[in-house]
């Protein structure tokens, strides 16, 4: 598990304990602070609780109370994913995709087969039914609560949880609870079978004397999806900055607060102009920002002087250096693959790999686009956590403390607000608060330092 760790890293895994850094990354990168630690621990477990009930094969997959990690891990203050979670809850439905998932993870090795689920047939051929049934819904209810939220946008929501207190907000956020982890199961449903036909793919290409490691490619590029859609729209804000030249002068000089002012009280009409396209994106894709997945980071919305930054950016490309036209580079790249890999295989397998083609690309841009439709859907609940982690760390810049409100990290269940009172919570409260500042920054933590 390494040298370096913090008070808020999960236990070891008795069961599966093979972990990665990878994609977990991603989402939230750097060290996490206490509260996004232990959210995610109580995630992780009353998530995959309910979704592994809806399986008649879930009860054979072991699962652990918090602080031991299950798929969500924390590692040295960062987030880990369990890779031999993974294969044995693919295991549920399909013991040989899982078997060939944990060959690809651990190549040269069998170790990974102890993580598989033994079941009866039919006991896995009725968990294959459920989850089809959940993946074919999947979109439309992303899609519909979706429409749902953006209704909700257009009301003081967010406002009014910002300005809970303390205790209401933290009522508010364990009242949002079930339907976040609905939305976290879903995601976890249809990237299962992205996974799972993405694996399907490279067994047919394998099997046909081509090269598995064509399926990264093959699955990239997709064209228009979901995912591109704000670099699409942010390359459409910066022509409207451009157009006006009141507007291009003030963008161009750099200074993101002025541009701000001038969105709030629009000089001219140019300024208006442009003012109404920003809202448009801010209302639409404002939900974005770097680790996303932590609802405690400043959104778009929130902190819009990224989008100021690209716009100002994006005013100086091309036609030819445009989000489209990379896109659609890379799809033509896709395509000319596509068909480098068929006539690599041997013919009696081409038919095959086309049907495992379509179904591999539909499944993951099923994934993608259920994965964006949801990303709106955690701005309702972004702010509640936020304002508890605001004002039980005192950020910088936000809003202070509640009074004698600890920070020491302990699970999220156990913890109510304004639990612990006095000088002395209140001092050792400081004392956590300086130590997870020095940690949040740190990139390269190493050797044998153990946050005390």
């Amino acid at each position: 598990m390494g040298a370096f760790r913090t008070e808020w890293d999960t236990e070891a895994n008795p069961r599966y304990d093979v972990w990665t850094t990878t994609n977990g990354g991603e989402i939230l990168p750097g060290v996490l602070t206490p509260f996004a630690a232990t959210l995610y621990n109580a995630m992780d477990h009353r998530s995959l609780t309910a979704l592994m009930k809806t399986y008649p094969t879930g009860k054979r997959v072991h699962l652990f109370k918090p602080p031991i990690g299950n798929f969500f891990g924390i590692t040295a203050g960062r987030l880990t994913l369990n890779v031999g979670f993974s294969v044995a809850a693919m295991s549920c439905l399909d013991r040989d995709i899982a078997a060939a998932m944990a060959g690809q993870f651990f190549q040269g090795s069998d170790d990974a087969l102890r993580y598989l689920v033994d079941a009866p047939d039919a006991e896995h051929e009725a968990a294959r039914a459920v989850a089809d049934a959940q993946r074919e819904a999947a979109e439309g209810e992303s899609r519909a609560i979706q429409e749902a939220l953006y209704e909700e946008r257009m009301t003081d929501q967010a406002q009014q949880d910002r300005a809970l207190p303390l205790k209401k907000a933290w009522k508010r956020l364990h009242d949002l609870m079930p339907e976040v982890l609905d939305l976290l199961n879903r995601h976890y449903v249809v990237s299962t079978a992205a996974g799972e036909m993405q694996v399907r793919l490279a067994g047919v290409i394998a099997a046909g004397g081509g090269d598995p490691g064509a399926i990264v490619g093959l699955c990239s590029g997709l064209g228009n999806v979901e995912s591109s859609k704000p670099a699409l729209r942010l390359y459409e804000l910066a022509a409207v900055a451009r157009k006006y030249a009141s507007v291009r002068k003030v963008v161009e000089a750099g200074d993101p607060n002025a541009v701000l002012a001038a969105l709030a009280d629009p000089p001219d009409k140019g300024w208006q102009a442009f003012a109404d396209e920003w809202d448009e994106f801010i209302f639409r894709y404002g939900f974005r920002v770097q680790g996303e997945a932590d609802p405690t980071v400043p959104d778009w919305s929130e902190d819009p002087t990224f989008v100021v930054s690209q716009v100002r950016s994006m005013m100086a490309l091309t036609p030819a250096d445009s989000p489209a036209a990379h896109i659609k580079k890379a799809a033509a790249s896709r395509v000319k693959l596509e068909k480098a890999v068929r006539a690599s295989l041997q013919p009696a397998y081409r038919e095959a790999y086309d049907a495992a083609l379509v179904q591999a690309l539909g499944e993951v841009r099923r994934d993608r686009g259920v994965a964006q439709a949801q990303m709106p859907l955690s701005d309702e609940s972004r702010a509640v956590p936020a304002i508890v982690q605001d004002r039980r760390d005192g950020r910088a810049g936000r809003v202070d403390p509640a009074p004698g409100v600890p920070v020491a990290p302990r699970p999220l269940d156990t913890v109510p607000p304004g639990v612990g009172t006095g000088e002395d919570a209140v001092a050792s409260g400081d004392a956590e608060r300086r130590r997870r500042e020095e940690l949040r920054y740190c990139t390269r933590c190493s050797g044998d330092t153990v946050a005390q």
